[in-house]
């Protein structure tokens, strides 16, 4: 065990005022990343102080997760409580499986791999209506919007805006949106994510309240 206390003190106010952006980023917005702008400098910082960190977290019930390949970190629950996990009803986790589906095919296309995917909106919207969802779950301008606002707010994607959303509109999927995964093969990721599409369409077709049907993003 490592003296928190001690390193703490050590700190520049500089250091400690980026600390306590750390705790607040990780405890709010769920994940801090290595290539989006706002974290950056947040990511650095953990990737240098990485015991302080999780050794602080450990004390209120967390470890620190961080996965340093793909380039983000976050915080988990030493015992799986489902207090922090982030609750989705049917149309937005479909919406989250989506965009894992297209982060998958798209982040290692050509010869280089690339953490950020940038994709616009009429191909997310496509492969949404595609899939034939129950009207009940089918999206609509304000559900669009709350799941954009949602997963931008804990750090999955990034878009330029929420209002006048059209097709041509880019939204960036950062790779905190691969969280709960536990393989990189790109085929049976895939596999996995239309048999659970398949669930949700099924189910979907099947439950009656929008507001009983919850997911978290670390099950999907």
């Amino acid at each position: 065990m490592i003296d928190i206390t001690s390193i703490y003190q050590s700190f520049d106010e500089d250091d400690k005022k980026c600390f306590k952006r750390v705790a607040d980023t990780l405890l709010c917005r769920s994940f801090i990343l290595k290539d989006d702008n706002r974290t950056k400098a947040l990511y650095r910082f953990v990737d240098i102080h990485t015991d302080f960190i999780n050794e602080y977290f450990m004390m209120i019930g967390y470890t620190l997760s961080f996965d340093k390949v793909l380039g983000y970190c976050f915080l988990k629950r030493k015992e799986d409580d489902g207090q922090g996990n982030i609750n989705l009803k049917i149309y937005q986790a479909v919406f989250l499986l989506i965009l894992r589906s297209i982060y998958i095919q798209k982040r290692d296309d050509g010869d280089s791999y690339e953490s950020l995917v940038v994709v616009d909106i009429g191909t997310i919207r496509d492969m949404y209506s595609a899939l034939k969802i129950s009207v009940r779950d089918m999206l609509d301008k304000t559900r669009e919007r709350e799941v954009f606002s949602l997963f931008k707010r804990h750090m999955i994607i990034d878009i330029p805006r929420l209002e006048n959303i059209d097709e041509t509109t880019k939204i960036t999927i950062y790779p905190s949106i691969m969280l709960g995964e536990e393989t990189d093969d790109k085929e049976s990721l895939l596999e996995a994510i239309e048999g659970r599409l398949k669930a949700f369409k099924e189910r979907g077709n099947t439950l009656i309240e929008d507001s009983e049907n919850k997911e978290t993003i670390s099950e999907i």
